[in-house]
């Protein structure tokens, strides 16, 4: 993040973040187009331990709809 201060345009309150801070396992994520609007949570899930060279690595994302009418839309576009 140190690089990242010193770029043009970082918005301010990037700058005042306490970016060693630990954050929430979950991220909300809300995306608009025209007048849809997908609201879906991030998460990220980490597996194996240290001694677990393959498992180590692996991080599955997920992207789970927050409610009901967000998982009806995604229904709808996965059956189009």
């Amino acid at each position: 993040m140190d690089n990242v201060r010193h770029y043009t345009g970082v918005p301010a309150h990037w700058l005042a973040q306490d970016w060693q801070q630990l954050l929430p396992p979950i991220l909300l994520l809300e995306y608009h187009a025209s007048a849809t609007r997908l609201r879906l949570s991030s998460m990220i899930p980490t597996f194996g331990a240290a001694e677990g060279v393959t498992t180590d690595e692996l991080l599955i994302e997920t992207f789970p709809p927050t409610d009901e009418d967000n998982a009806a839309l995604l229904r709808g576009l996965a059956a189009s």
